[in-house]
């Protein structure tokens, strides 16, 4: 789960950076691959919280998932909802194993 918290975060930094650094031509790729991150490993750790049952993770997980899409579709706000998705990848690594049900 840290992994996937510290990837969550990674594209969440890299989703609120791409429009700032780059500009909006050449930062949509670098929107939609870190868009295309927080989607897939957002939903596969959502999953993978469900067997043992870990709340927060789980919560956290899919909320920088769904960061995803208004990323892509409102990216004037990439910057806000990047870093909504990186602090959910920080909440995911930072989650302790045991003592989250």
């Amino acid at each position: 789960m840290r992994i996937a918290g510290a990837l969550l975060a990674l594209a969440g930094v890299l989703a609120a950076l791409a429009r700032p650094l780059f500009g909006l031509p050449a930062g949509f790729p670098v929107l939609l691959g870190a868009a295309l991150v927080l989607w897939l490993v957002g939903i596969g750790t959502g999953a993978a919280s469900i067997a043992p049952l870990r709340r927060r993770v789980g919560l956290a997980a899919l909320g920088a998932a769904l960061m995803s899409w208004p990323t892509i579709m409102l990216f004037r706000l990439a910057p806000l909802w990047g870093g909504v998705a990186a602090i959910c990848g920080l909440v995911v690594a930072a989650t302790p194993r045991t003592g989250d049900a």
